[in-house]
């Protein structure tokens, strides 16, 4: 293997990365501000463990590994299962589709203490190679409509100064689409206009 070879590959599998943590997001948002409780499979396995994960973040560290990723391996073995039919298999397939079935439990870590997650998860999020508690943080703050993608700290900011999600949005919008409202966001406390200085909860 030459160096050029070695510097395609690790370009390949960076690009490859950013492109899986675009598709994390994507979902996630879906989830957030679309799935409905009601709706059949969907609404049990997606939409009611979104819901309590936005009341009690840490609740899905207490689930088992399989618990927490089986509906993402589900999806990557899937994926991978079609483009071998198709003879499409490569090493490229296979690492966006561990990416992708991965993508819950890297998730996972950002809500774990560097004495759950260990040395080794602790270091991979310091040095940036893989989210941080801090940069998913940002998620968790209300109105809780930002920062989806779960596997890097690199997508979501980009995504944030293109204010894609929002654009999505009122796409959707204009074809009857209506975001499901988050019940864990805390109402906005404004200023009484009758009596200053006194806050109501609108």
């Amino acid at each position: 293997m030459t160096a050029f070879t070695f510097l395609s590959i690790l370009v390949q599998a960076f690009v490859i990365l950013l492109i899986v943590d675009f598709f994390t997001g994507v979902l996630h948002w879906l989830e957030d501000a679309y799935a409905r409780e009601h709706w059949p499979v969907i609404g049990k396995h997606i939409a009611a463990p979104n819901i309590l994960h936005h009341f009690e973040p840490r609740a899905m560290t207490k689930g088992s590994f399989l618990s927490r990723n089986f509906i993402t391996a589900f999806i990557a073995v899937s994926v991978l299962g079609v483009v071998a039919v198709f003879g499409k298999f490569s090493w490229q397939w296979a690492w966006a589709c561990l990416l992708g079935s991965m993508s819950n439990e890297i998730h996972c870590w950002t809500h774990r203490s560097p004495r759950e997650n260990g040395r080794f998860i602790t270091w991979l999020q310091r040095r940036g190679l893989v989210q941080s508690p801090r940069h998913h943080a940002k998620h968790h703050t209300d109105p809780k409509d930002t920062y989806y993608c779960v596997l890097t700290n690199w997508v979501n900011p980009l995504l944030e100064r293109l204010d894609f999600f929002a654009r999505c949005e009122r796409i959707l919008g204009w074809f009857g689409a209506k975001k499901r409202i988050d019940p864990s966001v805390k109402a906005p406390r404004v200023v009484s206009p009758t009596q200053p200085g006194r806050e109501e909860t609108s």
